[in-house]
C-alpha cells in the first residue's frame, strides 16, 4: 500500500531531507518520479518535481525493533541508522527495499545532490510479531513459475530471427542495413578515417580496381572495405580470375595473403566467395611449409562461411592437417589450430546438415556456433553468411518456428549432454541468430552513438540474462574483446544513466560464470571497477575483485587457493573464488602437458593435485550434505547452493581427466566413492525441495549424473597397485559398506540411493569386455559383502539387485545361486527363531514378517517374465543344496502350519515340470500342496487339482524318503475339512482322495492308515456321499479301503494356520520395548569370606623392595612412619636439587 507520497527538498549545510513516519512501518519499495509527471491517475493534480535529471540517493533509515506478541518486556528503540545507496537516472523508477519482518523504521533520512525529489513509498505498518503456532499444521507453499518472454522478445519463434534487430535499427535515422553492421562491426573493421567519411558508412570496394598486373597482397587490400551487394556477378568473376593469374609458386607469402584474402572475401556477398573458390585450386597455393599460425588463423576464421568450409573439406587437406597434428616438430599452439580447424570443418558439415535433417548432429553442430562465437572475426563472417546466404535462409524457412514455444531455447552451449530434437535445435539457432543481430544493432548504436538505440538494446539484452536458454547464449557472445570495452565504457559517467545501470547488470551477470572470469578482457574490466555504483554492491565488488586476482596470479594463485580449507560456513564469495581457481586449473590443463602442470602444483602446493581435489571434493559435498539431513542445521543463501552443486562437478571434471592416466590410491577412492554416494543420495531431495526449473534443482541434476560418471570412470581405470585389487572391486565394496552408513540421513532413503548407484555402476551384459572381469576378478570378492547389502533392500531392489548379477554372471562362477542359497539359510534361521516359545508377540510378529518378505522375495525372482525366473525355479529344484535347505524350510513351515498366497504359488511354479524335482524336495512340495488346498477360499477344482499334483509326485518319491505318516496327517486334515464343508464334494475330488488314500494303504508304514480327526461315523458319511459320484470300479476300491481304515474315537478340531503378513505395524511403544532389550533381574551378591595372607595389610613402596639387598641405597630406600619428614627438617635437605620430592610417604609396619 501507499504509505507516503512526498516531494523533498534539501536543507541546511549537510543537504538533508527527512520524513517521519507517524507510526512504524516496513518499507518495501521506493518510487522516484521526473519532473511534470502525474503519478496518479485518478489524482491528476499532484504533479512530480525532480531536479536535476540524475543523482545518488543516500537513504538512512531508522532501526525500530518489531515487538512480539505475548512478550513483556519490549525492546527499546534504537537510535541505529541503516544506510543504503540508490542511483536514480531518469524516468520512472522503483527501488526495491528489503526490510527484515523483525524490523520497522520511523524515520528515513534522505541525503543527495539534488535540489528536489517526488517520491511514492510503498509498504505496510508494522504491528506486532505474532506468536508461534502452539500445534504445527501443514501449509501449503504456493509455487511461482517464471514468466514466460514475451514473443515479440523471444527470437527463437520468429521465421526471421533478425526481425528485433531491424525494429531496433529503426530508432536510428537512415540506418545502414544490417548485413553492412555486421561486416563493419565484426569483420571488415572501418578506419578512423572512413568514420570521418561524409559517405560512411556507405564506403564499398571497387573491384575493377585491382588490375591484372597487381599481387595476392593487392587483392586482399582491395576487399579490405564491404562490397556491394548490387555488384553484378561479371565483376565478381572478372575480379577472380584475375586473383588466379596473380598466384604463382607456393610459397609463405602466397599462402598467407591469399588466406587474409579468404577472410575478407568470407564475409562479403556469397557469389563473391564462390567465384574466387572456383577459380583457384587450392592445392597449388597451401601446403605443409606454408600452414604457419598466421596463415591457419585467418583460414579458421574464413571457414566459418560454409562455401568456404566445403571447399576446404577436401582428403588432400585434411590429410596435411592430420599430418600437423602428429609432427612432433610443430609447436604445441599449430597443433591446437590444426585440430580445430580439423572440427570446424567437421562441424559446419555437421551444422549444414542439421538445419533439414531430423536426425542430424544437433549437439555437434552447436558447438561449432560455439566455437566460431569464440573468435569475434569468425562469429562476424559466421552471422553474415547465416542472414544474406539465400540457399540457407531457405533452408531455415523451411522449418516453422514451434508450434507450442517452450519457454527459453536449450543451453546448448552449456553442455552437449542435452537430448535436442530437430525443432529444438532450430529454436535454438533462431536466438542465436537473434541475439548476435541485436548485439551487432548495440555495437553499431554505441559507435555513433545513438543513445535510444543504445538504451533499448541493453535492456533487452540485460532481460535476456535472466532468461535460461538465452543466458547462456548472451554469456559466451558478450566475452568478445569489443563488447567488455563496450560496456566497460558504459561505466565512466560521474552520474548515473541508464545504460550505465543495464552494464552493471550485464558485468556482474557475466562475472557469476567462472570460466568468464577468465577471460583477459573481463579481468581488466573488474579489476578497473571503481565506486560509487549503481547496482554493484561493495560486497560484490570486492568478491568479484578477489576473483580477478587469482586469475592474473595464474596457476599459482589458483593453488593458492585450492590448498586453503573451505570457508565455514561457505561463503557466496568464497565459493566464486573457488570455482576460478578451479576454472584457472582446467584451462592450464588444456593448455599445458598435464605433467607439467601436476608437478608445478606440487612445488606450490607442497601437495599432490589428486590429494588436493580430494579434500576440496569432499568438503564440498559436506556442505551440500548437510542441507539435506534429517534436521537440518545448516542455512545459506539460497542462491549459494546451485553454485556448490557447480563448484562439485568442476572438481569431478578435473578428476576425471587425470585418473585414466594418474591412477588413485584405494584409499583415496574410497574417501570420493562414500562422499560421491552422499552426494548423490541429497540430489534426490532436491526435486521435494526446489522447482524443477530452478537452478538448484538444474544444478542438482548435472551433479547427479557427475556423480555416476565419476564411480564408473573410477572403476575403469587401472589400479595403482600390480596385481591388486582393482579399482571396480574397492568402489564395489565401499559403496556396498557405505549403504549403512547414513550418519544423519534418512537410512531407507540412504540405502535406496547407494543401491542406485551400485545399479549404475554395475556393467551391462552387452559389454564385451567389463562383464568376465567383473564375474572373475570383482564379485567373487565381495559376496559377503553383497548378501549383507541385499538382506537389507526392499522386495522390489532387492530381486533387481540378484537379477543383475544373474545377468552379469552369465552362470559363470554361479553367483546367484549363492545368493540363493543365503536366502534359504536367513529363511531357515527365521523360521526356527518362530519356534522359541518365549519370545514376545512383538518379536514374532517381526519374525513372521521377515518370512513373508523372503517368500515374497523368491515368488518376485520366479514369476518374473525373464530368463532369471527360469534359472530360479530350475536352482531351487534341481540344485541338490539349494534343494536340501528349500526342503528344510518347506518342513518347518509345516511343522508351525505358516501359510500365505506367495507360497501356494510359489509351490505351484514348482509343480509346473514335477519331473525336474529333485527326489529330496518332493515330500515337502506334496504336503504342502495338501495344506494350502485347505484354508481361504477353496474351490472343488482347486483341491482337486493339488491333490492329484500331491499324488503324482508322492508316486515318484523314492522309498528312503516316504513318510507316509505325515501324509496321513494331511490327509486327515483334508477329510475334516470335506466333512465340515460337505458343498466342496463333487466332481473328481472323490477320485483323487481316494488315490491318496490307496496310496497311504500301500506303503510300509502300519500307521498311514490310522486317520487322525474324524471318527469312523463320520467317514463312513463321507464315503456314503463319494459312492454315487465314483465310477463303479471305483466304488468297491472304497469299500475294500474302507475296512482297512483305522479311526480314533476323538473328534478333531480344525486348525488354524499362522497367515504371514503383507505389512508391518508396530506402535513407537513396541519399537521401544524391542530395542531396549531384557532387562536383567537385580540380586545381592553373596557374602564373601576374606582370605588374609602375611602381606594383604601391608604396603609396599616400591612393590620390589621387600627383595632387595639390604645394601642397597639412594632413590630404592624405603621409608616408613615420619622418617621422611623428619629428614627434610635439616638444612642440606633444603637444597635445590634435580629431583622433585616424592609426594607419597608409606605408613606401616612389615610382619
Amino acid at each position: 500500500m501507499l504509505l507516503q507520497w512526498c516531494t523533498l527538498e534539501p536543507s541546511g549545510p549537510s543537504q538533508l531531507a527527512a520524513l517521519r513516519f507517524t507510526s512504524p512501518v516496513r518499507i518495501q519499495s521506493i518510487s522516484i518520479f521526473p519532473t511534470d509527471y502525474q503519478p496518479f491517475a485518478k489524482s491528476p493534480e499532484i504533479v512530480s518535481r525532480t531536479e536535476p535529471e540524475a543523482f545518488f540517493l543516500e537513504l538512512y533509515f531508522n532501526a525500530h525493533p518489531v515487538p512480539q506478541a505475548n512478550v513483556k518486556e519490549r525492546a527499546k528503540p534504537s537510535n541505529v541508522l541503516v544506510p543504503t545507496v540508490i542511483a536514480y537516472a531518469g524516468g520512472r523508477m522503483d527501488f526495491p527495499v528489503h526490510m527484515s519482518f523483525e524490523t520497522a523504521t520511523r524515520l528515513m533520512v534522505v541525503k543527495g545532490s539534488f535540489e528536489s525529489v517526488s517520491m511514492a513509498i510503498y509498504g505496510e505498518v508494522s504491528s506486532e510479531i505474532p506468536p508461534a503456532p502452539a500445534n504445527y499444521g501443514p501449509r501449503h507453499i504456493p509455487s511461482t513459475d517464471p514468466v514466460p518472454l514475451h514473443t515479440s522478445l523471444d527470437p527463437s519463434t520468429f521465421y526471421d530471427p533478425t526481425k528485433l534487430a531491424y525494429q531496433l535499427l529503426q530508432l536510428i535515422p537512415e540506418a545502414p542495413p544490417l548485413p553492412l553492421i555486421i561486416r563493419l562491426m565484426f569483420c571488415l573493421k572501418p578506419s578512423n578515417d572512413d568514420w570521418d567519411a561524409p559517405d560512411f558508412p556507405y564506403l564499398y570496394s571497387d573491384l575493377e580496381d585491382y588490375s591484372e598486373d597487381s599481387d595476392i597482397e593487392q587483392a586482399a587490400a582491395v576487399t579490405l572495405r564491404p562490397v556491394a551487394d548490387n555488384t553484378a556477378n561479371a565483376a565478381f568473376q572478372s575480379f577472380s580470375r584475375k586473383v588466379a593469374q596473380a598466384i604463382g609458386s607456393k610459397d609463405d607469402n602466397t599462402a598467407y595473403n591469399f588466406s587474409k584474402l579468404l577472410s575478407h572475401v568470407a564475409c562479403q556477398h556469397a557469389e563473391l566467395s564462390r567465384a574466387l573458390l572456383d577459380s583457384v585450386d587450392l592445392a597449388s597455393v597451401f601446403d605443409a611449409r606454408s600452414l604457419d599460425e598466421d596463415t591457419m588463423e585467418r583460414i579458421l576464421d574464413s571457414t566459418s562461411n560454409i562455401d568456404i568450409a566445403k571447399a576446404f573439406n577436401v582428403q588432400w587437406f585434411l590429410d596435411l592437417l592430420t599430418s600437423i597434428t602428429r609432427s612432433a616438430s610443430n609447436d604445441r599452439h599449430l597443433q591446437s589450430l590444426a585440430r580445430r580447424l580439423l572440427a570446424r570443418l567437421e562441424g559446419m558439415l555437421a551444422l549444414e546438415d542439421a538445419i533439414l535433417n531430423t536426425q542430424g548432429a544437433f549437439s555437434a553442430a552447436a558447438l561449432t556456433i560455439k566455437d566460431i562465437a569464440s573468435r569475434e572475426r569468425s562469429f562476424g563472417i559466421w552471422l553474415a553468411s547465416m542472414t544474406t546466404h539465400q540457399d540457407i535462409l531457405d533452408k531455415l524457412n523451411e522449418n516453422p518456428p514451434l508450434s507450442v514455444p517452450s519457454q527459453y531455447p536449450l543451453p546448448l552451449f552449456k553442455t552437449s549432454k542435452v537430448a535436442a530434437s530437430h525443432e529444438e535445435f532450430i529454436a535454438f539457432l533462431r536466438a542465436v541468430i537473434g541475439v548476435s543481430s541485436v548485439l551487432a544493432v548495440y555495437a553499431w548504436a554505441d559507435s555513433l552513438p545513438h543513445q535510444l538505440c543504445r538504451e533499448r538494446a541493453l535492456g533487452i539484452i540485460r532481460l535476456w540474462q535472466g532468461v535460461d536458454g538465452y543466458c547462456e547464449i548472451l554469456g559466451h557472445l558478450l566475452l568478445s574483446r569489443q563488447m567488455i570495452f563496450r560496456l566497460e565504457c558504459m561505466l565512466d559517467n560521474d552520474l548515473p544513466t541508464k545504460s550505465g545501470i543495464d552494464a552493471e547488470h550485464i558485468i556482474f551477470n557475466l562475472a557469476k560464470d567462472p570460466h568468464a572470469i577468465l577471460h583477459p578482457e573481463l579481468t581488466k574490466s573488474i579489476l578497473a571497477l571503481q565506486p560509487p555504483h549503481c547496482f554493484i554492491t561493495q560486497e560484490e565488488r570486492l568478491s568479484m575483485q578477489e576473483s580477478a586476482e587469482i586469475v592474473e596470479d595464474g596457476l599459482s594463485g589458483a593453488v593458492d587457493y585450492l590448498v586453503q580449507p573451505l570457508e565455514q560456513p561457505p561463503s557466496h564469495r568464497s565459493i566464486r573464488a573457488l570455482r576460478v581457481a578451479l576454472a584457472i586449473l582446467s584451462q592450464e590443463l588444456d593448455e599445458q602437458v598435464e605433467q607439467v602442470v601436476l608437478q608445478e602444483f606440487w612445488e606450490k602446493g607442497n601437495c599432490s593435485l589428486q590429494t588436493c581435489l580430494t579434500d576440496v571434493y569432499i568438503e564440498l559435498n559436506e556442505e551440500i550434505c548437510k542441507l539435506f539431513t534429517v534436521k537440518p542445521n545448516v542455512q545459506l543463501p539460497q542462491e549459494l547452493t546451485p553454485q556448490l552443486f557447480r563448484a562439485s562437478d568442476q572438481t569431478v571434471a578435473i578428476l576425471l581427466r587425470l585418473v585414466p592416466h594418474y591412477p588413485l590410491p584405494g584409499r583415496t577412492i574410497r574417501l570420493i566413492v562414500a562422499s560421491a554416494s552422499d552426494l548423490f543420495a541429497s540430489t534426490d531431495l532436491i526435486d521435494l525441495l526446489y522447482a524443477q526449473t530452478s537452478p538448484t534443482c538444474m544444478a542438482a541434476q548435472q551433479s547427479r549424473q557427475s556423480c555416476i560418471d565419476l564411480v564408473r570412470s573410477l572403476a575403469l581405470a587401472p589400479g595403482q597397485a600390480t596385481g591388486g585389487p582393482l579399482n571396480a572391486e574397492i568402489i564395489l565394496r565401499t559403496l556396498l559398506a557405505h549403504g549403512f552408513e547414513c550418519g544423519e540421513r534418512d537410512p531407507a532413503h540412504h540405502l535406496l540411493q547407494v543401491f542406485c548407484l551400485v545399479d549404475y555402476l554395475l556393467p551391462m551384459p552387452d559389454d564385451d569386455a567389463l562383464p568376465s572381469q567383473w564375474t572373475q576378478r570383482v564379485l567373487p570378492n565381495v559376496l559377503q559383502e553383497l548378501w549383507a547389502f541385499c538382506s537389507v533392500l526392499d522386495i522390489e531392489n532387492k530381486a533387481h539387485l540378484v537379477r543383475r548379477l544373474v545377468g552379469l554372471d552369465c552362470d559363470v562362477i554361479g553367483i546367484g545361486d549363492w545368493l540363493l542359497q543365503q536366502e534359504l539359510k536367513d529363511l531357515f534361521q527365521t523360521l526356527r527363531g518362530l519356534e522359541d516359545p518365549s519370545a514376545s508377540l512383538q518379536y514374532q510378529l517381526i519374525r513372521q514378517h521377515q518370512v513373508s518378505l523372503s517368500i515374497r522375495f523368491l515368488l518376485d525372482l520366479m514369476s518374473s517374465a525373464s530368463l532369471v525366473s527360469e534359472w530360479c525355479t530350475n536352482v531351487l529344484v534341481t540344485d541338490p543344496d539349494a534343494a536340501h535347505i528349500l526342503a528344510l524350510c518347506l518342513e518347518k513351515l509345516g511343522g508351525l502350519n505358516v501359510l500365505s498366497s506367495p507360497i501356494s504359488r510359489i509351490v505351484h511354479i514348482f509343480t509346473a515340470e514335477p519331473t525336474k524335482l529333485v527326489d529330496e524336495v518332493k515330500l515337502p512340495i506334496a504336503l504342502t500342496l495338501l495344506r494350502i488346498c485347505q484354508f481361504g477360499d477353496v474351490t472343488s477344482s482347486g483341491i482337486v487339482s493339488s491333490m492329484r499334483l500331491a499324488h503324482t509326485i508322492l508316486l515318484t518319491l523314492p522309498s528312503y524318503l516316504v513318510k507316509a505318516q505325515n501324509v496321513a496327517y494331511e490327509v486327515s486334515a483334508l477329510l475334516y475339512l470335506l466333512s465340515t464343508t460337505p458343498r466342496l464334494i463333487g466332481g473328481d475330488l472323490p477320485d483323487a482322495l481316494l488315490g491318496l488314500l490307496e496310496w497311504l494303504d500301500g506303503t510300509d508304514d502300519p500307521a498311514a492308515t490310522t486317520i487322525q480327526g474324524i471318527s469312523s461315523a463320520t467317514f463312513t458319511s463321507l464315503c456314503d456321499k463319494f459312492r454315487p459320484i465314483l465310477p463303479v470300479a471305483r466304488q468297491s476300491s472304497l469299500n475294500s479301503l474302507q475296512t482297512r481304515l483305522k479311526f480314533p474315537a476323538q473328534e478333531g478340531v480344525a486348525r488354524s494356520p499362522i497367515m504371514l503378513p503383507e505389512h508391518l505395524e508396530l506402535s513407537v511403544q513396541d519399537l521401544e520395548d524391542l530395542l531396549r532389550g531384557p532387562t536383567p533381574t537385580p540380586f545381592t551378591p553373596p557374602k564373601r569370606v576374606l582370605n588374609q595372607d602375611a602381606l594383604s595389610t601391608v604396603t609396599i613402596s616400591p612393590p620390589t623392595a621387600v627383595i632387595r639387598s639390604p645394601a642397597a641405597t639412594g632413590l630404592t630406600k624405603t621409608y616408613s612412619n615420619n622418617d621422611f619428614r623428619q629428614l627434610r627438617q635439616t638444612p642440606s635437605s633444603r637444597q635445590n636439587t634435580s629431583r622433585l620430592p616424592s609426594m607419597h610417604v608409606d605408613v606401616g609396619s612389615l610382619i
